[in-house]
């Protein structure tokens, strides 16, 4: 990597680890300028709940035709965040757009979510990952500048 800038190597690299990776804690704890947790419990966490990738379910509700699409993305790391346990056992399965909005703004910046509500709607989790790829790039692009110092 030339003077701390990633290359899209790097960023394909990193958007490409997936939740059931040994190393994805690891990847997800570099997004984060707060990493000492201390005696907390951290927990990964689907930041769209995996169980709304079922194929009956998304068929229920209109997405059947997406099942493959979702199912390609649903574990990528773009939809993953670490949470304590509390704030874990309080999101617990609930859909994204509803349990986001009992969220500061500053929990939506510490996570890197886009900020168009939109966004945060299941039938739009496709454009979710896409702009939420483009804030981990760019986070990504600040953790290497201050590593490169």
């Amino acid at each position: 990597m030339e003077s701390g800038r990633r290359s899209e190597f790097d960023i394909e690299s990193f958007m490409s680890i997936t939740y059931r990776e040994p190393k994805s804690f690891l990847a997800l704890s570099v997004l984060y300028d707060d990493n000492n947790w201390g005696d907390k419990t951290i927990h990964r966490d689907h930041i769209f709940p995996e169980s709304r990738f079922e194929y009956l379910k998304m068929a229920e509700i209109g997405l059947g035709t997406q099942y493959e699409v979702y199912q390609n993305i649903c574990n990528k790391i773009a939809n993953l965040e670490l949470l304590t346990q509390q704030e874990n056992l309080e999101k617990l399965n609930k859909p994204f757009d509803e349990w986001i909005m009992s969220r500061d703004v500053s929990f939506k910046k510490r996570h890197l979510i886009p900020e168009n509500a939109e966004l945060w709607k299941f039938e739009n989790f496709e454009q979710f990952i896409e702009e939420r790829e483009k804030l981990i790039a760019d986070r990504l692009d600040t953790v290497f500048e201050a590593t490169a110092k």
